[in-house]
C-alpha cells in the first residue's frame, strides 16, 4: 500500500510539473475570474493550447479575434454571460478539439457558428437559454463525439442540423434531458438513429412533456410507431405560429401584413 501512495504522489507531481513547464512555455493561457467584459482586449498568445476564459463577464465572442491558431485544442468559455458568437468566429481554430460553451445565456446555435470545426470532438453547451438549432449548425462537426445539450429550452433537436451526407461517425453521447421536448413526428429521426451513428445519453433520465398522449414518458421507453402517430400533428400549432414570423439578422419579428 505504501508503495502504492508513493507512485500515486510521483504521478501527481509529474502532471504538475508538466503544467508548470507548459505554463511557462506559454502552451497555456488561464483567465479565469478575471472580470473580463470584452474578449478583444485580451491578448492571443501564439503556439497556445489551451485557453480558458471561464468564470467572467463576457457577452459576446466576435469574429476575427482569434485568427489563425494552429495548434489550440482546448477553449473553454464556461460560466459567463455569452449570448451570442459570431458566424465564422471559431472557423480557423481547425486544431480545437474541446470547446465549452456550457453555462452562459446562448439561446440560438446559429447554421455558421461552429463552422470549420471538423476537429471538435466534444462540445457542452448545458445550461444555456438554447431554443433553436438552426439547419446545418452541425454540419462540419463530422468528429464530435460528445454533445451536451441538457438544461436548455429545447422542444426537438432538428435532424437537419446535420449533414446527411457528413455525418460524425462516432458520436456516442448527445444528452438533451432537462429540456422541453416534444417526442413527436419530429424527433422520430433521432429515435431511429439512436445507437447507430449517434446514441442519447441518459435516455432513461430523458423525459417528454408532449404530446399530452407521451408527456412524462422516457426517452428509452418510447417506439418510434408512438412518436408517430400519438405524436402526429402536435406541431401544428408551432407552425402556424411561427407562419406570422419573419427573422433578419437574427431578430424575429411579425410578418407586416399580419400586424
Amino acid at each position: 500500500m505504501e508503495a502504492q501512495r508513493k507512485a500515486a504522489s510521483q504521478i501527481r507531481l509529474f502532471i504538475l510539473a508538466t503544467l508548470v513547464i507548459k505554463v511557462a512555455r506559454g502552451s497555456m493561457l488561464d483567465r479565469t475570474y478575471q472580470n473580463i467584459t470584452d474578449i478583444t482586449t485580451e491578448t492571443i498568445i501564439a503556439g497556445i493550447t489551451y485557453a480558458n476564459y471561464g468564470h467572467n463577464l463576457l457577452k459576446h465572442i466576435p469574429a476575427g479575434h482569434f485568427g489563425s491558431l494552429p495548434d489550440l485544442n482546448t477553449l473553454l468559455f464556461e460560466y459567463n454571460e455569452i449570448s451570442t458568437v459570431d458566424d465564422f468566429a471559431l472557423s480557423n481554430l481547425y486544431a480545437l478539439n474541446v470547446l465549452y460553451l456550457r453555462f452562459n445565456k446562448l439561446k440560438v446555435i446559429t447554421t455558421n457558428m461552429l463552422k470549420g470545426l471538423s476537429g471538435l470532438t466534444q462540445l457542452l453547451l448545458n445550461n444555456n437559454l438554447i431554443h433553436t438549432v438552426q439547419i446545418l449548425a452541425f454540419s462540419d462537426l463530422t468528429s464530435l463525439t460528445t454533445c451536451l445539450l441538457y438544461s436548455n429550452q429545447l422542444k426537438s433537436l432538428p435532424e437537419s442540423a446535420f449533414d446527411p451526407n457528413n455525418l460524425p461517425t462516432a458520436l456516442g453521447n448527445i444528452n438533451i434531458r432537462s429540456n422541453d421536448l416534444l417526442c413527436d413526428c419530429e424527433m422520430v429521426w433521432l429515435k431511429e438513429s439512436d445507437g447507430t451513428w449517434i446514441t442519447v445519453g441518459f435516455a432513461d433520465n430523458t423525459a417528454c412533456i408532449g404530446p399530452t398522449a407521451l408527456a412524462g414518458r422516457k426517452w428509452d421507453t418510447l417506439t418510434v410507431q408512438e412518436m408517430e402517430t400519438l405524436g402526429k400533428g402536435s406541431h401544428h400549432n408551432f407552425t402556424m405560429f411561427f407562419s406570422t414570423l419573419t427573422f433578419k439578422d437574427g431578430i424575429m419579428g411579425v410578418r407586416s401584413d399580419l400586424r
